[in-house]
């Protein structure tokens, strides 16, 4: 069986090599930018993390506050009581 030969085959080679690279190319990129946004998603992730450590922190400021000046308050309560502290005027 003879071997169909056309014209333009070299043509048709160049458009090949041409697609290949541009898939190539494109599958490059679409791993960078893949890249990318994991990158971006874990930043933000970690930075999401970070506020709640920062607003659990604060809470516990707050709340060790607050039993602080209940302590101090009941302090002065008993104070007044036994005669060492004088309410204020």
């Amino acid at each position: 069986m003879a071997k169909f030969f056309y014209k333009m085959q070299n043509i048709l080679d160049i458009k090949e090599k041409l697609e290949t690279q541009a898939k190539n190319e494109y599958a490059v990129a679409n791993s960078v930018l893949a890249e990318e946004e994991e990158q971006k998603r874990l930043t933000a992730a970690a930075a999401l993390e970070e506020a709640q450590r920062a607003e659990a922190d604060l809470r516990r400021v707050e709340q060790d506050n607050a039993r602080k000046q209940a302590e101090l308050r009941l302090r002065l309560f008993f104070m007044r009581g036994c005669g060492y502290a004088r309410a204020p005027a």
